[in-house]
């Protein structure tokens, strides 16, 4: 029986700046949390194929770029900072 899994990313927000990492790959970006990176941040995560995106909740820094990703299809799961912590 195959075993298929979606590829994956997570992103550590900062009030400026988005930092991004592929599991399993070398590609990294940074970028800035504004709506201009958000919708870079997007494209190039299309282009390395990502389904599924992980943030952690952020002061509220993180809600932008959930909703265009989310807007844009893709699987956005927000993790609360005791979450990330465990």
């Amino acid at each position: 029986m195959s075993k298929t899994s979606m590829a994956s990313a997570g992103i550590d927000t900062g009030k400026r700046k988005l930092d991004v990492a592929i599991d399993d790959r070398p590609e990294q970006l940074q970028i800035e949390n504004s709506a201009e990176g958000h919708r870079r941040l997007s494209s190039w995560l299309r282009r390395q194929k990502i389904g599924r995106v992980g943030i952690e909740a952020s002061g509220g820094y993180e809600q932008p770029v959930v909703e265009q990703l989310r807007a844009d299809g893709f699987v956005v799961i927000v993790f609360q900072p005791a979450q990330v912590r465990a």
